[in-house]
C-alpha cells in the first residue's frame, strides 16, 4: 500500500521517519516539481 508522507515539525519526527523502510513513500504522489536558480538574474533597477 502506498503511503502519503507526513507533515514533520520537528527534526526529531524526520530522523524517526527515515529509520524506517521508506519503500512504501515511493511514489509519484510523494513528488512534485520545484524549479532552482542556480545564476542570479540580473538586477532591474
Amino acid at each position: 500500500m502506498k503511503k502519503i508522507l507526513p507533515k514533520m515539525k520537528t527534526d526529531e519526527e524526520a530522523e524517526k521517519l527515515l529509520e524506517q523502510d521508506l519503500s512504501e513513500y515511493l511514489h509519484k504522489d510523494n513528488f512534485k516539481p520545484v524549479r532552482f536558480q542556480f545564476k542570479p538574474k540580473d538586477k532591474l533597477y
